[in-house]
C-alpha cells in the first residue's frame, strides 16, 4: 500500500528507510518533542528543509499532524480490523523514531488539542453559509470555527485555517454578521404583483383534485364482474389478468393517500415577505435554502461583497434587481447601519 514519507520500496519489495527524507522526519519528531513549536511553525520549517509530500507539495499543519501520529515510524504496523478488532503489530521495516519519542509526541498532541484556541464547530449545521461562502482574497472556502471564551461562531478562510492567520489577509468574521446581511438581502427582495399573481395561479392549477368516490366504486364493480367470469370458467386466467391489470392500477392510484394541500394564501404571504420566512427558519432550513438558491457568496472583510445565484433562480434575482435597484447592483445593509457598503456584484 501507500508508504508514509521517509520510506521507500526496494526492488525486491521490501520497505526501507529513505536516506533523504527519513532524517527529516526524525528531526520533525525531535523538534516537536522539545516543545516551543506549533504545528504551523513545524510546517514552515519542513518547507525550508525540503520536507514535502510525495507529490512535491508543501506540507500544512494537518499534514504535519498526520506524520506525527503515524505509528509506522516506530517500526510497527496499524491493523484496522473490519469488526473493530484494531491492533498494532510489529512490522518488518526499520523504525525511524524510537517508541519513547513517539509516545511523548502523542501526549503533547492530545494536550494541545484540548487547549486549542480555535475549535471545531459544534452542532450538525451551525453555519448556514458554509460550503457556499468563499474568501474574497484568495477564493478559498470559508469554514466555521468557534473561538474566544464564549466559543462564539466565526467564519474563517480555509487557507488561514490550514496554514495560519498570516497565510491570508481575510480576517475571521462573526457568523451572525454575515448571516444577518444575507437575511437583510433576502428579506428585502421585492417581486412585482403581476409576478406574484402568476405564481399563485400556477399553484392553484397544480393542486391535486379530490378523488371521485363514484369512480372507485365503478372500478370495483368491473373487477367483481371479471372475477365472476373467471370463477365460472367463462374466461381463462390469461385474459382475466389482462383485463384486470389496468383496473387494479387505476384503483391503486385512487387509493393513494391524498397529497398535502398547499395553503396558497399562506404561500403568497411568504412570497411577499421572504424576510419573515428566513427569520422563522432553523439554521438547517437556512442552510438548505442557501445551498439550493446560491452558487457562490463572496465575503471580503466583514462584508458580503458578491453573490452568484444558481442558473435556475437567476431570473428571480433579475426581477428583484429591476424592482429594487433599477437594474443596478444591490446594497446589503443591516437595519440601523449608518455607513453604506459597496454594491453587491452580480454574476
Amino acid at each position: 500500500g501507500h508508504l508514509p514519507l521517509g520510506y521507500l520500496r526496494s526492488d525486491d519489495g521490501a520497505v526501507v528507510a529513505d536516506e533523504v527524507t527519513a532524517p527529516l522526519v526524525r528531526a520533525a519528531f525531535e523538534r516537536y518533542k522539545a516543545g516551543g513549536v506549533s504545528l504551523r511553525e513545524l510546517a514552515k520549517w519542513a518547507g525550508t528543509v525540503g520536507l514535502r509530500s510525495s507529490g512535491g507539495n508543501a506540507l500544512d499543519r494537518l499534514s504535519i499532524r498526520k506524520i506525527l501520529m503515524c505509528v509506522t515510524y516506530t517500526g510497527q504496523v496499524a491493523y484496522r480490523g473490519g469488526g473493530g478488532g484494531d491492533a498494532i503489530l510489529k512490522g518488518k521495516h526499520l523504525a525511524i523514531v524510537d517508541a519513547d519519542t513517539f509516545a511523548q509526541v502523542q501526549e503533547m498532541l492530545r494536550s494541545r488539542r484540548r487547549h486549542s484556541g480555535v475549535g471545531k464547530p459544534f452542532g450538525r449545521v451551525p453555519y448556514p453559509l458554509s460550503r457556499i461562502a468563499v474568501c474574497g482574497v484568495d477564493g478559498a472556502r470559508l469554514v466555521g470555527a468557534r473561538a474566544g471564551k464564549n466559543r462564539r461562531r466565526y467564519m474563517r478562510c480555509s487557507t488561514a485555517e490550514r496554514h495560519g492567520k498570516g497565510a491570508c489577509a481575510q480576517p475571521m468574521v462573526r457568523a451572525e454578521v454575515l448571516e444577518a446581511q444575507m437575511a437583510a438581502y433576502v428579506g428585502g427582495m421585492r417581486l412585482p404583483p403581476e409576478y406574484l399573481g402568476a405564481v399563485v395561479a400556477e399553484l392553484r392549477q397544480r393542486q391535486r383534485p379530490t378523488p371521485d368516490p363514484s369512480k372507485g366504486n365503478r372500478i370495483e364493480r368491473q373487477l367483481e364482474r371479471w372475477r365472476r367470469l373467471f370463477v365460472m370458467e367463462e374466461i381463462d386466467e390469461e385474459r382475466y389478468r389482462r383485463e384486470t391489470r389496468p383496473l387494479k392500477q387505476q384503483l391503486a392510484e385512487l387509493e393513494e393517500p391524498p397529497a398535502e394541500v398547499l395553503d396558497v394564501e399562506r404561500a403568497l404571504v411568504y412570497l411577499r415577505d421572504a424576510g419573515a420566512l428566513w427569520a422563522g427558519s432553523s439554521r438547517q432550513q437556512q442552510s438548505d435554502f442557501v445551498r439550493e438558491v446560491f452558487e457562490r457568496i463572496e465575503v471580503t472583510g466583514a462584508q458580503v461583497s458578491a453573490i452568484t445565484p444558481r442558473a435556475s433562480y437567476a431570473p428571480l434575482f433579475v426581477i428583484d434587481r429591476r424592482e429594487r435597484f433599477n437594474g443596478e447592483g444591490g446594497v446589503v445593509q443591516l437595519p440601523g447601519q449608518v455607513t453604506e457598503h459597496p454594491p453587491v456584484a452580480w454574476a
